[in-house]
């Protein structure tokens, strides 16, 4: 884990591996995502899988959607993620 005081190391994204990380930590499945960027499923993987490999070789690994999102948000790419709990906190008020 990073010391708080230090910068993260960012992986160096080529804009259609941005393009497919964006849209599939948007909440959009792997079709979606790969319909959305105009390329196949297995093409979005495969762009997905070198993202995780980028970060991982970085020191920042991530193996799930909700990790991408992290690192996503981590790297000023998207907002916060909600997490389920944070949701029904805001619909109930509390």
């Amino acid at each position: 884990m990073a010391d708080d005081d230090s910068p993260l190391e960012r992986p160096r994204l080529s804009r259609q591996e941005t393009v497919v990380l964006l849209a599939y930590v948007a909440g959009l499945t792997l079709d979606a995502t790969a319909r959305r960027a105009g390329i196949r499923p297995g093409t979005a993987k495969q762009y997905l899988d070198r993202v995780k490999r980028k970060y991982e070789a970085v020191g920042r690994p991530t193996r799930t959607k909700l990790d991408l999102a992290w690192r996503a948000h981590e790297d000023g790419l998207v907002a916060r993620p909600q997490s389920a709990y944070d949701s029904s906190r805001s619909r109930t008020g509390g």
